[in-house]
Formats: C-alpha cells, structure tokens, sequence
C-alpha cells in the first residue's frame, strides 16, 4: 500500500519540472510517477481541484527509479478521455488567438504556445480521431465558433496529409497553419450579421486576411516559411479561382491545397453569425461535386476515407423514429457505430444505447442537425468518455 502524505497543492506542482512526488488518488491508484515534468497549461489545478495526493513512491511504478522518457512526459495529456480534452483544446486555441489579436510581447512566445497546442492535437488524433472529430463538431453551441473551426480544420488536414507523409517535423507547421490560419477574421465575426449586406470595404478586408495574417504572425515572431506560406496560400483554389493571387495548382504546395479543403469542410460543417452549419454529409457531397476546381479528387477521397460519409459525432434519424449519434466511422461508410442518445417520443436518454443499423428498424433514415438534439447532449458526451 502505498503511503499518502498530504494532499498536494499548487506549490508542489512546479511547471517545467520534474515532480519530487509520485501523485495519487484517495485510493491509491498512481496518477502522475515522481520525475514526470507538467507542461501542460492547467494540470496542476486540475491535480489540487480534484484532490490528489503526494505519495512515497511503488518501487514498482518508479521503474526502478528511471527518468521519465518524452512518451512518458506527453503521457500527461492522456490522463483524461479524448473527447475532453479536444474540447479543452478549442478554449485554449481561443486563448491564443486573443494574444494573437493583441499588441506583439516578448513575453506571449506566440510560435512556442502554437507548436505544444498542434503536437497535443496530433497525438489526440492518434489515440483517437473520431473521439477528436465528434468533439469539434459537437461542441459549437454557447461558445466562440472561430476557435473550433480553426481546430478542427486542423484535425482535417493532419488526417488528410497524413496519408502521403508520416513526417511529424513535415506536419507540424501545417498543423500551425491551420490552427492559426484566419486569426485576422475576428473583426468581421463582430461586425454585420448577415452576409448580404457585407460593405465594399469589409468583403476587400476578407480577401485579403490571408495576407493580414501572414503580417500579423511575423510581428509576433513566427518565421517558419513553411508555416507561414499555408496560411497564405489556403484560400487560393487549384483551377485559379481562389485568392490573394489567383494561383494555380502546379504553383501551390500541396499542403496549401490540404488546408484549403480543411479549411472549406469546417466552414461548412460549423455554425457562426450567419447561419447554421451545414450536415456534415451534404457539406462532404458538395466539396465532392467541386472536385477538381476548388479541391483536388484525391484529396477529398482520402478526407472520405477517412471520416466517411457520417462522419463522427454526426446526428441521425433512425428507421424507428430515434436519435442517434455516430461513434465512429469503423472504416465502413455503409455501417457506421451508432448510439441512440433520444426516443422516439424525444425524451433523452439516461444512456446511449449502441444499435445495430444493420437491422431495418435501425438503419439511418437521415441526418439531422444539432440544434435538434440540444436536450440529450449529456446522454451525448457519455459515449466518449472512456477513451
């Protein structure tokens, strides 16, 4: 039995430093090994909110008294299910944003914040893309949307490039890219509601953000070209049509092309001032029919590949009148993992209830959007929260 000392406080958690304690819970069960670093925003108050204790270490859980290796020290981040800690990620995407947006500081190291954010995206898509994916689509409601289109375009684009390079040091500056790309689109998010009656002036404004953005991350000292020319080239279109320049495909880099077709699916898929977002499945038929002028095919087939045509977290109408939610897209677009989270009369469920939709009484009849299922969201997060 392990021997509990005292419950630990923000003092013993330094960050960037190894722990002089292994952390436990009230039952003893090992949360953090002593020599583990935290380096992740808001772990240690995590550790002192939930009332965790610092423990005379298990010889067995200090492996014999090893340093902790980088797996180890990124394990941190695995101490929660996926599904949250995406979540937690679009807040602290508009966290940086909001520096971004401000006067440049020797002290905000903008490019060092962007970098751990995009590394912690990518090992959450690696554990589990489609808790990722169903967390970004699901959680619009009562918060900032540029934010979540901004991680979620990113989470796209890693899955859709990763398919040509397993280069980490390659992916991370699209990763950044993308998770910064319309940082100077903020100001027009405030100003007029309805998209028809954008003045000369503001529509000049968003044509050129890509060039806007580019300024505003060298002034905070970003200077990967890399990182850099994706964010100016994702709005440019394959057949000549997209902007600042008008280039074609063989003058793109095939990441700014990536990006773009990430960028064009979370802007769809994601609600803002506007309008509401368009059902995942319609968006992806709509970037199909484009193909070949606004994206290239092969990259809107892996995107397909990848999430399927009921992607993660999509809403569907079941033959029997229920609600359900998609879990995961188990490499099969015809039959898809679905959870019923409300009845046919609406009321949610305490539990989600995993249906056969091969069965025809519960095979998708239809997509349907959020704002329909508000009430069962709880019942909605359950269905994630072990991985």
């Amino acid at each position: 039995m392990v021997k509990l000392l005292r419950r630990a406080s923000l003092s013993d958690l330094p960050v960037n430093k190894p722990l002089e304690w292994s952390i436990y819970d009230a039952n003893n069960n090992l949360i953090l090994r002593k020599g583990i670093v935290i380096s992740m925003p808001g772990v240690a108050e995590k550790i002192v909110n939930r009332g965790y204790f610092l423990g005379e270490p298990n010889p067995a859980d200090t492996k014999n008294n090893e340093q902790p290796n980088e797996d180890e020290r990124d394990d941190i981040a695995l101490r929660e299910p996926v599904f949250v800690l995406a979540t937690e990620l679009i807040t602290s995407i508009s966290r940086i944003h909001k520096i971004v947006l401000s006067p440049p500081s020797t002290l905000s190291r903008i490019e060092d914040l962007v970098l751990q954010r995009a590394r912690q995206l990518i090992q959450l898509l690696k554990r589990n893309s489609d808790a990722v994916l169903a967390a970004l689509y699901l959680n619009q409601s009562n918060r900032e949307t540029r934010p979540v289109k901004h991680v979620l375009g990113a989470a796209i684009a890693y899955l859709i490039a990763m398919q040509s390079c397993d280069d980490e040091a390659q992916l991370l500056p699209l990763i950044c890219a993308a998770l910064t790309r319309d940082i100077s689109l903020y100001h027009f998010d405030h100003t007029s509601s309805h998209i028809d009656i954008i003045s000369d002036h503001e529509y000049s404004r968003i044509k050129e953000h890509t060039v806007t953005a580019v300024r505003m991350l060298r002034k905070h000292g970003i200077q990967d070209e890399a990182w850099l020319r994706y964010v100016y080239e994702h709005h440019e279109k394959p057949d000549g049509s997209g902007y600042p320049h008008g280039k074609k495909n063989h003058e793109l880099h095939e990441f700014s092309m990536i990006l773009s077709l990430a960028d064009t699916y979370a802007g769809m898929v994601v609600a803002n001032q506007r309008r509401s977002g368009i059902l995942p499945g319609n968006s992806l038929k709509e970037i199909f029919v484009s193909k070949g002028s606004l994206c290239l095919e092969k990259h809107i087939a892996v995107l397909i590949k990848k999430i399927g045509i009921f992607p993660p977290g999509s809403l569907v109408q079941l033959n029997n009148g229920e609600v359900g939610v998609v879990k995961s897209y188990c490499q099969n677009k015809k039959n898809p993992e679905v959870y019923v989270v409300s009845d046919i009369k609406g009321f949610p469920k305490a539990e989600p209830v995993l249906r056969d939709i091969k069965q025809p009484e519960f095979a998708i009849q239809s997509s349907i959007s959020l704002g329909k299922c508000k009430v069962a969201m709880f019942s909605i997060k359950k269905i994630w929260q072990d991985l």
